[in-house]
């Protein structure tokens, strides 16, 4: 356990005490209120009046001695980069995991992006709404830089096949129209 920090001056961590004063030698203390689940007071509680540890004459005892046990056990664990290790690898951990979720997010959404240009283009297409089509396309063309760099390149080629069609088109129209 912990033992390169000290309670009180000249006196070493044993995980073997219990440590309920609630006042230093000095007679300073302070203040710290907490809430507890209902269930834990009245477990507290049990304890305190069983007086099967004589030590804890309250539960407030029983408080403070935890929270030196805890302290040092968090001490203990900090110097020896066991519990920071920890910390950092599941933080890292979780990174991944929310970077890998946003990464599928994002390709979900451009998946549906790119089906949604097709669907728009061939549903123009097939109507012969030329004029739609141009529209559209413009549209997408002003967006396409929103998208991840990853798209884009797919986004614009897409664009670019459906561009393609519209000289043609646009010529059979006035050739059938006379416009």
């Amino acid at each position: 356990m912990a033992n390169s920090w000290q309670l009180e001056s000249g006196q070493e961590y044993d995980p073997e005490k219990f440590y309920t004063r609630s006042k230093d030698k000095q007679g300073h203390s302070s203040t710290l209120r907490i809430n507890l689940p209902d269930y834990l007071m009245a477990n507290l509680a049990e304890l305190v009046q069983s007086k099967a540890i004589p030590a804890y004459r309250t539960r407030e005892d029983f408080v403070r001695d935890a929270i030196v046990h805890r302290y040092a056990w968090v001490v203990d664990q900090l110097q020896n980069t066991t519990l920071a290790t920890h910390f950092e690898a599941e933080r890292q951990r979780l990174n991944i995991i929310e970077d890998a979720a946003r990464r599928l997010a994002e390709s979900e959404e451009n998946s549906q992006l790119l089906e949604s240009l097709r669907t728009v283009c061939d549903r123009y297409m097939a109507d012969r709404s030329w004029d739609l089509l141009k529209d559209y396309l413009q549209l997408q063309e002003e967006t396409v830089n929103l998208l991840p760099r990853a798209y884009q390149d797919t986004f614009r080629n897409l664009c670019t096949q459906y561009w393609s069609v519209l000289p043609e088109a646009f010529k059979m129209h006035e050739q059938l129209w006379g416009n």
